[in-house]
């Protein structure tokens, strides 16, 4: 069973940055993304480089005909939320990643992730990386976060098998559709 690290005693929560594995059309390379979230319950698809996430939101619904996306606060089951809504970290230096992902607008980017595509939750350790908040004004945030050690190791594993992890990614999907 594929739980990504999400448990009863360490729940997915808003704020909490996670590793995913961004969507991806077939002739794109797979990317693994660090990102801070949100969560959100039913669907989508992701791509390969190493980059970061955390948990802006997260959703889930029913699954009845034309039940609404209804958002929550925590998970404890990593095939709860339809999907989660995180701020992308990319790499900036070391063990360092930025909240510029963006890097032709220099802006933060946003996306939607499917619970499939969630790897790994880094929920115990996300009081142990360094944050440096930088704005020159509320509209435009900047955010530098140093990852532990065990973080970045465990980013560094996934975005050297990031092929491999697509493909089992690819094939936990067909298996649950199929």
């Amino acid at each position: 069973m594929i739980t990504a690290n999400i448990s009863d005693i360490l729940p997915l929560q808003c704020g909490h940055f996670i590793a995913v594995l961004r969507p991806y059309k077939k002739n794109e390379s797979p990317d693994i993304l660090l990102g801070e979230g949100m969560v959100r319950t039913h669907s989508v698809l992701l791509h390969t480089h190493c980059i970061g996430f955390v948990v802006v939101a997260m959703y889930t619904n029913s699954g009845a005909r034309g039940s609404k996306h209804e958002p929550i606060n925590s998970v404890s089951k990593v095939g709860i939320p339809s999907y989660v809504m995180v701020q992308v970290f990319c790499p900036s230096h070391g063990s360092a990643h930025s909240s510029l992902a963006f890097q032709p607008l220099q802006a933060a980017t946003f996306i939607h992730i499917p619970a499939s595509h969630i790897l790994f939750s880094f929920a115990g350790l996300s009081l142990t990386f360094s944050h440096i908040s930088l704005a020159s004004d509320c509209a435009h945030p900047f955010q530098l976060v140093t990852l532990c050690s065990m973080a970045s190791t465990v980013m560094a594993n996934l975005c050297e098998k990031a092929v491999l992890v697509s493909k089992c990614v690819r094939a936990q999907m067909s298996e649950e559709q199929g």
